[in-house]
């Protein structure tokens, strides 16, 4: 057990698309892994959410955004072939289920139209974290700005990088981290 609340990022994305969906049909766009892992369906059934739960795997769509191509005409095209399933299904939610994909909402609003309610995992993630920061009174409200540390269990100069291009500004420095597995480990 850790001291701090953890939020993940899949049950508030869930949680919106309950909200926003007027058939209880959405469709989560996610990495292979992410689909492969059935964590939205197991998710949607814990929080016996009144939603009918589908997740389609979208390969390429995570190089898109690290190469900086999501708004690009070749993103549009990928973002067609992948989705084109949906295209006829009676879908009128879309859960973007990685964190890269909110990057790619142009090129994904102009595939699937304005029927379609686009619910980003990663927007609804921080509103819940926001929600319970007020809740538990450690919301800085007075204008005071806290720090940021980033940790990756990955490259730290490409984590930089990344990083930079989807907050907009430098992160500063970045630390590497290995996670132990089954452990209580906490980044150092």
């Amino acid at each position: 057990r850790l001291d701090i609340p953890v939020i993940g990022v899949v049950e508030p994305g869930l949680r919106a698309a309950a909200k926003a969906s007027r058939s209880r049909r959405t469709v989560v766009i996610g990495t292979r892994m992410t689909a492969g892992s059935r964590v939205y369906e197991h998710a949607a059934e814990r929080l016996k959410l009144d939603l009918g739960v589908e997740v389609l795997a979208c390969p390429g769509f995570v190089e898109l955004v690290e190469e900086g191509r999501a708004d690009t005409p070749e993103a549009v095209a990928v973002v067609r072939e992948r989705l084109a399933p949906l295209l006829t299904a009676r879908t009128d939610t879309l859960v973007l289920g990685c964190t890269h994909y909110p990057l790619l909402s142009r090129a994904i609003g102009a595939v699937v139209g304005r029927n379609v309610t686009l619910v980003s995992s990663a927007d609804e993630t921080a509103f819940e974290v926001r929600d319970l920061l007020q809740r538990m009174g450690w919301l800085a409200d007075d204008g005071r700005r806290g720090t940021l540390r980033f940790v990756t269990s990955g490259d730290p100069a490409r984590f930089a990088e990344l990083g930079q291009r989807f907050l907009g500004t430098p992160l500063g420095d970045v630390a590497a981290h290995e996670w132990a597995p089954d452990s209580q480990a906490r980044a150092s």
